[in-house]
């Protein structure tokens, strides 16, 4: 019997996503828990979870061995309990003994470093910076007059600034909850200083600030959802545009966003720009899974976001590991039992994977 455990930082987290994903592991034969890192005894390495149970549709509390496959949810904030999380899924991921759907990506600055070698992915790298110093953000500001800064750990478009230069001053553009704030600075030096209060307690990414408003000025991206199959075969599952609030810096659904399908967009661009734009999305999402796993472990899934700027660019500005499905349940509502069944599939493939390995 194969046995897969859904493991997040909280208890019932994502539980609707993880609870669909029960109803079809008995089709398959899969024995289907959920716990967290801190439900392992340190002793006897028993886990006090929950299993689904498809014939109630419910969760039920019971204590089980560490399951063999793992398809890890956890998402990690500059919080307490994160920090005692990580060093435990670290440890579960170097056993020899479990097997991770994906094993995850390194921060921003190792990914983009990695694809930076890659020179059929690096055209679509942004000009990239890592600093640890509001005086090196201070110089790349002065020099561009727009840039963007995001956390090297960041996810969930949590933490990024824009800064930029404009004739009534300095201004730093950010989130507070769903509200977009515009701070004014009279003098370099006091956004200098609160940069160094505010912001840089941990390495950040300075990037380019792109002109991606669309006409009525909301900034939108293209999000585009690539999983492996029952094969182990990467496949693009479905893409959207997500669409900002107004005077938004972020498109994050999570931070209000708002989601339309990709044809709707598309087909009010002109046929050749429409034409480029969906070959060269096609090129991205063939290159970069095969690209990212000649330097990281094994992948199950990854969200790519991708933006078109004015002057006609197309930039891959951020990959994630742990993607939210939000986009293409809402523009390929008939994907939603592919989605969930998806995770016992790779599963599945990942066992017999490790049974023919075996009699070899």
């Amino acid at each position: 019997m194969i046995t897969l455990g859904f493991l997040t930082i909280h208890k019932n987290q994502e539980n609707t996503y993880a609870t669909n994903i029960g109803r079809f592991a008995s089709k398959h034969d899969v024995t289907y828990y959920r716990f967290t890192p801190f439900c392992i005894h340190p002793q006897t390495e028993l886990v006090n979870g929950e299993k689904y149970d498809v014939d109630t549709d419910e969760w039920i509390s019971c204590e089980f061995p560490l399951p063999s496959f793992i398809y890890d949810r956890c998402f990690y904030k500059n919080d307490s309990l994160s920090k005692r999380a990580r060093p435990i899924v670290d440890w579960l991921k170097k056993r020899h003994d479990l097997t991770f759907l994906g094993y995850g990506l390194p921060d921003k600055w190792t990914v983009h470093q990695s694809l930076q070698e890659d020179s059929d992915i690096s055209p679509y790298l942004p000009e990239t910076t890592l600093v640890n110093s509001a005086k090196d953000v201070m110089e790349l500001l002065m020099k561009k007059r727009r840039i963007l800064i995001k956390p090297c750990n960041g996810s969930q478009g949590n933490g990024i600034i824009a800064l930029t230069i404009e004739r009534s001053g300095l201004f730093a553009h950010y989130h507070k909850g769903y509200e977009a704030v515009k701070k004014q600075f009279d003098r370099p030096e006091h956004l200098r200083t609160w940069l160094t209060r505010v912001v840089l307690h941990q390495p950040y990414l300075v990037q380019p600030y792109f002109h991606i408003h669309n006409q009525k000025g909301r900034p939108f991206d293209i999000r585009v959802l690539l999983q492996k199959n029952e094969n182990g075969e990467w496949g693009q599952v479905g893409k959207g545009i997500r669409m900002g609030g107004d005077r938004s810096l972020v498109t994050n659904v999570s931070a209000g966003g708002e989601i339309v399908t990709f044809s709707e967009w598309s087909a009010k661009l002109p046929p050749r720009k429409r034409l480029f734009i969906e070959e060269e999305l096609e090129s991205i999402c063939r290159l970069l899974p095969t690209s990212l796993e000649k330097k990281v472990p094994s992948l199950f899934e990854l969200g790519v976001d991708i933006c078109t700027s004015h002057d006609g660019g197309v930039w891959l500005l951020d990959i994630n590991s742990k993607p939210g499905r939000k986009t293409v349940l809402h523009t390929q509502p008939e994907s939603e039992d592919l989605l969930y069944e998806a995770p016992i599939l790779y599963c599945k493939h990942l066992a017999n994977s490790k049974t023919t390995a075996n009699k070899e």
